[in-house]
């Protein structure tokens, strides 16, 4: 593919045929992924710094590494510029403890660090609450939506992520976490160490999880399975990733992402196929609603009032 497609890609200015064939060569192969990413960041930081090229970054190892000190200044400038990406609000919680919020938009992904040197990564429509500082014998936060964590280690303070339907405890590890209330969607995802799962209204109920199983809300119940699906976290990366799908269960990953209800009205047409794909959550719901037509028979239309996605 014409590197010119790819850049009008990233820019925003290719036209849908080119859209289709940059996205069709993008995920074709890995390397050709790792290529979009960097050439995708390295123009979000010539934006940020007011320059509309794309710079000739391939010239040498020193050209690589000042792009990533420029990444992370930029990253670090737009979560203090960007107030609605990253905004305290500061509260109490009935114990004189002072919390923070962090929300994500849609279509977008962020990092943090807290004051134990835990590193959060949080995924589009999500939202974080945590303490300014851990003061008691527990280090509690409270998710809404996707998040990546790397637990600081420490035996004597027990790290814990709280959702709506489910709850996380470690001492120190890596794992994902996807919370959801509105669609009732709980999945704990081990990559390192150790965790233990369970219900809020049954913490003796507890299941712990070895790296490369997860634990999966079904029926109102935990159910332990392997991990047979690593692209599912490239949300890390900007995309939006699903192998051997339910259609249904693609729409259900939309909405999450991007925060609207998709109403489906013969379901029964999207029972016996699956699908497997990326699409660059950039991109948008159109766009992907787009790029899955041409693999199965469906209409939509959209009500912008009431943020609705109907599918024919």
């Amino acid at each position: 593919m014409e590197r010119e497609i790819l850049k009008k890609y990233i820019r925003g200015e290719a036209t849908p045929e080119e859209r289709l064939q940059a996205f069709e060569w993008i995920s074709t192969h890995p390397d050709h992924q790792e290529e979009y990413i960097l050439d995708k960041r390295i123009y979000d930081v010539s934006i940020y710094r007011g320059d509309t090229g794309m710079g000739e970054y391939r010239k040498n190892k020193n050209s690589r590494s000042i792009i990533v000190r420029s990444l992370e200044y930029a990253a670090v400038a737009c979560m203090v510029i960007v107030a609605f990406f990253l905004y305290n609000a500061l509260y109490k919680d009935g114990k004189n403890e002072v919390l923070q919020a962090v929300s994500v938009p849609v279509g977008q992904h962020t990092s943090l660090t807290l004051n134990d040197g835990t590193v959060i990564e949080l995924g589009s429509n999500s939202k974080l609450t945590f303490p300014s500082g851990f003061k008691r014998n527990e280090r509690k936060v409270h998710l809404q939506g996707s998040a990546y964590f790397n637990v600081a280690k420490n035996k004597h303070k027990p790290f814990i992520v709280a959702s709506q339907e489910g709850m996380v405890k470690v001492t120190g590890t890596t794992f994902y976490v996807d919370a959801f209330p509105a669609s009732r969607v709980f999945k704990t995802s081990l990559i390192e160490g150790k965790v233990s799962v369970f219900l809020p209204e049954n913490a003796e109920g507890e299941i712990h999880l070895h790296p490369g199983q997860q634990a999966v809300l079904v029926n109102e119940k935990l159910a332990v399975m392997p991990i047979e699906d690593y692209d599912q976290f490239l949300w890390r990366e900007g995309f939006i990733a699903f192998k051997g799908k339910t259609m249904e269960e693609i729409f259900g990953q939309l909405q999450n992402c991007y925060d609207i209800t998709i109403q489906v009205k013969d379901r029964s047409k999207f029972v016996s196929s699956t699908y497997s794909g990326k699409f660059y959550l950039l991109d948008g719901v159109d766009y992907a609603l787009q790029v899955l037509q041409r693999k199965a028979d469906f209409r939509y239309e959209r009500d912008e009032q009431k943020q609705i996605i109907y599918i024919e």
